[in-house]
C-alpha cells in the first residue's frame, strides 16, 4: 500500500508475490489473507499471481502493477 501511495496510484491491478518453499507459507492462506486486509483499500480485487522459489526460506513482492 506505500508503495502505491508514493507512486499516486488510485488502484494495485496486480501484485506477485514470489514464495520460497521452506518459507512455511501457504498459497491458500495468503490469498485468504490478504482478501480480507485489502477490503476497503486500493489493493481490494487486486489479481495475485504467486510463483514459487525451489527450497528458499523467501516471500516477498516481486512486483505490483498500478493505475
Amino acid at each position: 500500500m506505500e508503495k502505491a501511495k508514493s507512486e499516486g496510484a488510485s488502484k494495485i491491478t496486480k501484485i506477485t508475490l514470489a514464495i520460497g518453499e521452506l518459507s512455511g507459507f501457504a498459497e491458500s492462506s495468503i490469498r485468504l489473507y490478504f482478501e480480507t486486509v485489502s477490503e476497503g483499500t486500493p489493493a481490494k480485487d487486486a489479481e495475485i499471481v504467486i510463483k514459487g522459489l525451489p527450497a528458499k526460506k523467501e516471500l516477498y513482492i516481486e512486483s505490483i502493477e498500478i493505475e
